[in-house]
């Protein structure tokens, strides 16, 4: 009986080692999972970190390429409104200058007309003024034959007073000798 007590004092002793290398291995399983649980938790929570920063940094980038296609959309609005405006701005342009030179077009046939008009007007006058010098020649050549005749005329005239004159002495004779006669 001592031995058979021994022996299960012994087999009691060799279970509470055993329950107690078991329940050591447990605690240290235990300890082991809940450092590695709080391993894990801490790389999760480090992961967590990296994501979020990633989120973040990927909206941010979002927002970024958001803003900077709105700017590129908005410049690409005013270039094309600036397009436009030059485009309506050369169409005016085109027409005002078609315009100008339809008139100018038009002041220069005025002009041609009036060169051609002022060319026959200097024709007409060039050859009012040969007349007019041809008449004035013709003038001075009458009025040198007037001259030439009123210098004619004059000795005719003053050889008619000489005759009148001497015709005039010789009636006063003629009455004297008459009276005399008589």
């Amino acid at each position: 009986v001592n031995a058979e007590r021994r022996r299960l004092t012994d087999l009691q002793a060799g279970m509470r080692d055993a329950a107690r290398a078991q329940h050591l291995e447990v605690m240290k399983a235990r300890d082991q999972i809940d450092a590695e649980r709080r391993a894990f938790e801490e790389h999760k929570l480090h992961q967590e970190a990296q994501l979020q920063l990633r989120l973040d940094d990927c909206q941010r980038q979002e927002r970024q390429v958001a803003a900077d296609t709105e700017k590129v959309n908005h410049a690409a609005r005013q270039v094309e409104l600036a397009r436009a405006n030059a485009e309506r701005r050369i169409r005016e342009s085109e027409t005002i200058v078609a315009n100008q030179r339809r008139l100018a077009l038009g002041e220069l046939e005025v002009r041609e007309e009036k060169l051609a008009l002022m060319e026959e007007e200097r024709e007409k006058l060039a050859q009012m003024r040969e007349q007019l010098t041809a008449d004035q020649q013709a003038f001075e050549q009458e009025a040198a034959q007037v001259r030439a005749m009123a210098v004619e005329l004059e000795q005719q005239s003053k050889h008619v007073m000489e005759a009148f004159t001497k015709a005039s002495e010789k009636r006063r004779e003629v009455e004297q000798i008459r009276v005399q006669i008589l």
